[in-house]
């Protein structure tokens, strides 16, 4: 815990990255459910923080990943809240969409769409409002407003996340994710941050992930539902930025997505 405290302080410090997009899993995901633990992890905590006064750590450097990128898998992996870091792959260069009416990212999404589309980052289980969601309708990015799946393709994994068993075509681009089994799954429009898709589409039998076999884990935060109902507005799929936003910052931006835009 003092060795996570002290590097999400230098994260903090050296690269401009608000401590608490590390911290938020960690805390109300994490601890809870390893609190027996904890004496453990204080005194492992304090042996390596100990080890690193008396022979201090050098992080080595990686060509393809830049500091940035280093720094969140590192800092992610000790605060639970790991960010994915595909291979050297900026998520603006390259990508049609790369702002908003020449609007940057962070003034025209609230905090939890920014965290996981812009930063790559993870919500936490059962926050969004899409996970429950059955009515019929188009889940478009939160960012580029890009038609992404289809609700028939929805399916209810268990995991606390939206899954679908396919995405629309050339609707997302798979990047080889750094930290886990599965690929990185971004909007082609983009490139934000959409989730993971594992090949374990087998495990849910009579669904549409076992056709396809593949399973897109997607956070709901960089989702928005947009049914077929003419008499239902749009449904952002944003739980995150209640639990993350300080009481006297209203985080709550508007929703500009249209029935038409998501055909």
């Amino acid at each position: 815990l003092i060795v996570n405290g002290l590097l999400n302080h230098y994260i903090e410090v050296h690269s401009n990255i608000k401590i608490y997009d590390f911290m938020i899993i960690f805390h109300n995901e994490y601890l809870p459910l390893n609190q027996k633990y904890a004496k453990i992890y204080f005194v492992i905590g304090v042996v390596l923080w100990l080890a690193t006064i008396v022979h201090p750590i050098r992080i080595p450097s990686f060509p393809s990943l830049s500091r940035r990128q280093l720094m969140f898998t590192y800092g992610g992996i000790l605060s639970g809240s790991i960010p994915s870091v595909a291979l050297s792959k900026s998520r603006i260069d390259g990508y049609p969409v790369q702002h908003v009416d020449g609007k940057d990212w962070i003034t025209v999404l609230t905090s939890g769409q920014y965290f996981v589309l812009r930063q790559g980052g993870t919500e936490p289980l059962n926050s969004s409002p899409l996970v429950g969601e059955t009515r019929r309708g188009v889940y478009v990015c939160a960012g580029c407003v890009a038609p992404l799946f289809d609700s028939t393709q929805k399916f209810d994994s268990g995991t606390g996340w939206p899954s679908f068993a396919a995405p629309r075509s050339s609707s997302v681009e798979l990047l080889p994710s750094l930290l886990f089994s599965g690929s990185e799954v971004r909007c082609q429009r983009c490139g934000g941050h959409l989730g993971d898709v594992f090949v374990d589409g087998y495990k849910f039998p009579d669904t549409a992930a076992a056709v396809t076999g593949k399973r897109y884990c997607i956070n709901g935060a960089a989702l928005v539902f947009v049914p077929s109902d003419s008499d239902s507005g749009p449904l952002g799929g944003d739980g995150l930025s209640e639990r993350r936003r300080p009481f006297w910052k209203n985080d709550q931006k508007a929703l500009h997505y249209s029935r038409s835009q998501a055909i």
